[in-house]
Formats: structure tokens, C-alpha cells, sequence
């Protein structure tokens, strides 16, 4: 998902959007309240199974411009309020279209270095190699030394 908040576009909700050709449509967007509804109970009369999905332990990582906006950090609230247990987003522009190097770093520390979200983090600021932070560019809401189960 490419998703845009902050100054922008408003404090309170992401712009989704999507790429065609060389330029990006608006699909949509998802307000904070929306959030919520990925928690649900389900049940199956013909198998007469039950499951509730509560993505407890869910490490959410906002690979959007301002997914962590300054001002109204009311989407990454949404997530860890919800139960995810911990939400990582950046308080600015971050390039979309040569990313997977940096994200990469995030989620193999998580799967693969048994790291926290706090050092994921880091690395992911590392890679880009163009001066982000932990606590300037990029914040994290929830549980820093969080790993994954």
C-alpha cells in the first residue's frame, strides 16, 4: 500500500494510492476509526469453527510520506491503541520508488537477526544512508524492544 499524510493532505487520514504508468491515482483513503474494524470474531456455521483475528503482536511499518506526522500522530494512535504492539512511521517525504533496500533492512533484522523494533529502526535509517534518525525522521509508537513472537 502507498499511502500519503501529513502537511499535505490533512492530519487525520492517509491518501491511498496507487501507480499507473508514470504517475500515481488517488484509490481512496483510511481514517484512524477504520482502523478498528481489522479486529474481528468470524465463525463458520458449516465447519463450526471460530476465529478471532487480533493481530496482538502486529509490527506495523508506515512506508508512506508522514506516516508519523508531528502534529496529529492519530493514524499510528489508531494502530497501538487497537492492539498492534508497536507502529513505525517517518515525520517527512521519504522516496517511494527505490525504498526496498532500506525496508528490507527493517524486516530482515525483525525475521532474521532476532532484533527489536528500536535497532530494525536503526537500520532501516542506515541504509538510506541520507542522514535519518531514530527520533528526528522516524518515530516509533508502542513497544521499541518489541520482536517478533
Amino acid at each position: 500500500m502507498v499511502a500519503h499524510g501529513g502537511p499535505d493532505y490533512g492530519d487525520d487520514y492517509w491518501h491511498i494510492h496507487q501507480r499507473w504508468l508514470w504517475f500515481w491515482i488517488l484509490r481512496g483513503m483510511i481514517y484512524p476509526s477504520e482502523i478498528r474494524n481489522l479486529w474481528y470474531h468470524s465463525y463458520n456455521p458449516i465447519t463450526d469453527e471460530e476465529i478471532d483475528v487480533n493481530p496482538w503482536d502486529t509490527i506495523v511499518l508506515s512506508d508512506s510520506c508522514h506516516g508519523f506526522y508531528v502534529s496529529s500522530n492519530s493514524m499510528a494512535h489508531a494502530w497501538v491503541d487497537y492492539g498492534a504492539e508497536a507502529y513505525v512511521g517517518a515525520i517527512i517525504s521519504i522516496p517511494i520508488l527505490d525504498n526496498d533496500e532500506y525496508i528490507g533492512a527493517f524486516w530482515e533484522r525483525l525475521c532474521q537477526g532476532d532484533g527489536t523494533v528500536r535497532q530494525a529502526t536503526i537500520d532501516l535509517c542506515n541504509e538510506h544512508g541520507g542522514g535519518w534518525n531514530l527520533g528526528d525522521e522516524w518515530r516509533i509508537l508502542g513497544n521499541q524492544y518489541a520482536t517478533l513472537p
